[in-house]
């Protein structure tokens, strides 16, 4: 699915084909364009057709493909209509619009892609994150902050009397971009360095240690042979080598406080 900007003209080449990709020869075409939850973005438009025609070349413009307010990223289907001599056919293609900075700090993110990128680069063994596409990485990047806000923190990020104290899970989640650039500076950069560890976790990047959260103790390729530990592993919502980067800062109690 091809994926364009904010604000974006978008324009579409749609073969004249049934569901099956057969080609047809409609007498009668036209196209209507829905969002996301199937409201009619663009009304029912009528295509004029001339012989030997095989396609429609259909533009959607910018004023359809803008976001709203809250919207980072939208769906847009294009949803054509044929008349043939064995019925009405009808074939759809599909295109997602989305901001130019999905990754935005205190609502999905610890730190912008950029920041993300440069802390990148003082880590080292992240064959995922190496290997994956910018699109990739971004879409690691906000999956590793929810995991990481599953967890409950020691750290405080005001000396006043509202001030939490991360007792809960999601707590850090209720953060603004404000109030996370007020984070102690050492537990906000454990806190970057953790969402691109699990992030590079996310994209297939440690292998072995997805074998041992899940109790593989032993494992033999010829004839393959595995071995478990008895019991329930421990279940974090986070890899253990993301909980290493958080050293200090996670309270594994589960009191709640605040002040």
């Amino acid at each position: 699915m091809n994926v364009y900007r904010d604000a974006s003209v978008v324009v579409v080449e749609m073969p004249f084909v049934d569901e099956s990709g057969c080609a047809v020869a409609p007498s009668v075409a036209s196209y209507r364009v829905l969002s996301a939850d199937n409201a009619e973005v663009v009304a029912t438009t009528s295509i004029t057709l001339v012989p030997g025609q095989s396609s429609e070349s259909i533009t959607v413009s910018s004023l359809v493909n803008t976001l709203g307010l809250s919207e980072r990223r939208a769906l847009r289907t294009i949803e054509m209509s044929l008349t043939t001599p064995a019925g009405i056919v009808r074939s759809t293609l599909r295109y997602a619009i989305e901001l130019d900075a999905t990754v935005v700090i205190g609502d999905n993110s610890f730190q912008t892609f950029n920041e993300a990128l440069l802390v990148s680069m003082d880590m080292s063994n992240l064959p995922g994150w190496a290997a994956a596409t910018d699109r990739d990485k971004k879409s690691a990047l906000i999956a590793a902050y929810d995991r990481l806000c599953h967890l409950t923190y020691r750290s405080n990020y005001a000396e006043d009397q509202s001030k939490i104290s991360y007792g809960q899970p999601g707590s850090l989640k209720e953060l603004t971009e404000a109030e996370l650039n007020d984070l102690d500076e050492y537990f906000r950069a454990a806190l970057s360095k953790a969402q691109v560890c699990e992030a590079d976790i996310i994209l297939g990047g440690d292998q072995i240690h997805d074998k041992r959260r899940i109790g593989l103790m032993s494992e033999t390729v010829g004839e393959t042979s595995n071995m478990f530990r008895p019991g329930k592993p421990l279940e974090l919502p986070v890899d253990v080598t993301t909980i290493a980067h958080l050293s200090g800062y996670i309270n594994w109690s589960r009191r709640v406080g605040r002040g």
